[in-house]
């Protein structure tokens, strides 16, 4: 049996612009998230560990940003070194790109796997 191409990550990475706090804008690929990755950032997103869910952001950034090669363009502890604003609008393209049933990688909806809430 083959499955749809539409099931699994592309290989395509999509090219997006980030308004840097200086005004400029610059042009980063973003590669969409396997779930086994994806699923790991929300865990850390969930975890009792502060530093962990404070590493969150910086982890999904650092898998996310890749070349032109699609090779990760950035390490975690470089991600980690963004200026907020930056890491920020970066969030945002990656929770755009890797849409989980229309929800955002940390609402509990998409935690749980869920389109629809639960009493």
């Amino acid at each position: 049996m083959k499955l749809p191409e539409s099931l699994f990550v592309s290989p395509t990475s999509h090219k997006r612009p980030i308004k840097l706090p200086d005004g400029n804008e610059h042009t980063f690929n973003f590669r969409e998230l396997p779930s086994v990755d994806f699923r790991r950032i929300v865990q850390l997103e969930n975890s009792k560990d502060a530093d962990e869910r404070a590493s969150a952001i910086a982890l999904a950034i650092a898998m996310s940003i890749v070349d032109d090669d699609g090779a990760r363009a950035l390490s975690m502890e470089q991600a980690a070194q963004l200026k907020p604003a930056v890491s920020m609008a970066m969030w945002e393209v990656i929770v755009d790109v890797n849409k989980f049933l229309g929800k955002a990688p940390s609402s509990p909806e998409a935690a749980s796997g869920s389109d629809t809430s639960s009493p």
